[in-house]
């Protein structure tokens, strides 16, 4: 299998496809009412007053009439309740249970305002700088939730979800080896939290640690089927470990069960087509044409590049004219379009090929691709010294140098202007070394000395 397609940019890994690769996952909508956090957040209702303010007998007597009120239901009521009480503004423990209040009904604003009113009152209230964080990291706020679930920590919280929401957050910011030790916290005293693994799992995959984290996935995965991040993880785990049949087998069942996104179907294309599956590749591309969007479509070209490197030049263009041009939003993906099609049409010896790569060259005239690919389009029309300008040009440009020494190295050898070719092969093995490429320049060289 090549490495790379002939003036195509390296060729794009499979596991970029996956939309959940390669972040942090979130914490999944299930743990939020999950046992383990329930009870570590309900617990957050009760006084422990090492940590935090006094309770006097009135601000009791509030606390009781509104845990009556919950105990049926009447989150709502108890709100009120709270919010009426005279005793409620100078009161941290009563401001804290309204934040509490708020964050069940889903109101992560009200709630978050009523935690910090909690801790200006009292700034050493532990509870209150969790439950901020938690706050936090539901509005996807990572830093300030990273501060909150610290200062809980250094006032004494050893509580698993703490140490697991910050290992997500430490994730979040790229910090792994502090997000793995945080993961590994939670886990010791919630060993079988799915959340807790699959955060290790990640950590152990961003250390490429490949072995220990497939097995934690599969564990994972077998825990809670149901659950497409993780699902999808695993696959991505499956793809790293060169285990692609069974990452195909798996994207195949999700697939069957509607649970893929376009994006991730296309992944399953491009699977089949680098395996040498087209005539099952090809299916998945005709649903992914049905079902395209603007958020797939930069997928989708991407899985068309699979074809074009496996040499099916016909069927990309068969492709990329079901899409057409009228369909793309942004200029990235209009280039990239033009692009594709400029390969093809050259691949496929049409004529409008030259038209097509001078339009991208006058909208762009330093696009490395369109000048490497006239130049060719020079080299087949016999206009050498033409490509020869094209090739100098894209010689300049760092990302396209290699190729372009390359390119031009071979157009002297065909022409026998071995010197010069051999200067321009020694500047692409200064860039890029290889064997190969190394062996090849030592016949140049002997050529050279019997001239």
């Amino acid at each position: 299998m090549r490495t790379s397609l002939p003036l195509i940019i390296s060729f794009i890994s499979l596991v970029s496809y996956l939309q959940a690769d390669e972040r942090p996952l979130p914490l999944s909508k299930g743990y939020w009412k999950d046992p383990s956090f329930l009870k570590s957040f309900n617990a957050s209702y009760r006084i422990n007053a090492r940590v935090e303010p006094y309770v006097t007998s009135e601000q009791k007597a509030v606390l009781v009439s509104i845990q009556s009120m919950m105990a049926k239901g009447q989150r709502d009521k108890a709100i009120s309740k709270l919010k009426s009480s005279s005793l409620t503004d100078s009161s941290a423990a009563l401001t804290y249970n309204l934040g509490n209040l708020y964050f069940e009904l889903g109101d992560m604003d009200k709630s978050e305002a009523a935690y910090l009113s909690a801790i200006k009152l009292y700034p050493s209230f532990r509870r209150a700088h969790k439950n901020l964080g938690v706050v936090r990291m539901r509005k996807n706020e990572v830093k300030s939730a990273m501060v909150s679930l610290v200062e809980a920590l250094s006032l004494g919280d050893m509580s698993a979800s703490t140490f697991g929401m910050l290992g997500y957050c430490h994730l979040q910011e790229g910090n792994t080896a502090s997000a793995l030790h945080a993961y590994r916290m939670a886990q010791l005293s919630e060993p079988e939290t799915i959340e807790w693994k699959a955060g290790v799992a990640q950590c152990l995959m961003d250390i490429d640690n490949l072995p220990e984290a497939l097995s934690i996935l599969e564990e994972v995965y077998r825990a809670k089927p149901e659950e497409d991040s993780y699902a999808l993880l695993l696959v991505n785990a499956l793809l790293e470990s060169s285990k692609r049949d069974k990452a195909i087998a798996l994207l195949e069942l999700l697939n069957r069960q509607e649970r893929l996104s376009t994006s991730n179907i296309c992944l399953l294309a491009q699977l089949y087509t680098s395996s040498g599956e087209l005539r099952l590749a090809k299916k998945h591309f005709s649903s992914v044409l049905d079902k395209l969007n603007e958020e797939s479509l930069p997928d989708f070209l991407k899985s068309v590049e699979s074809v074009m490197y496996i040499g099916e030049w016909k069927y990309a263009e068969t492709l990329l004219n079901a899409v057409g041009p009228k369909s793309l939003q942004t200029d990235s993906l209009i280039h990239k379009y033009d692009r594709l099609t400029a390969y093809c049409l050259f691949e496929l010896n049409k004529p409008e090929a030259r038209p097509h790569i001078t339009k991208m060259l006058e909208r762009t005239p330093l696009d490395g691709d369109a000048l490497l690919l006239m130049a060719k389009v020079y080299v087949k029309a016999g206009e050498f010294e033409k490509a020869e300008v094209l090739f100098e040009r894209a010689q300049k440009i760092e990302e396209f140098s290699y190729r372009a020494f390359l390119e031009h190295g071979k157009l002297l050898v065909g022409e026998k202007r071995y010197e010069k070719a051999l200067e321009k092969y020694e500047a692409a093995d200064s860039i890029k070394s290889n064997k190969q490429q190394r062996d090849y320049i030592e016949e140049l060289e002997g050529i050279t000395r019997r001239q």
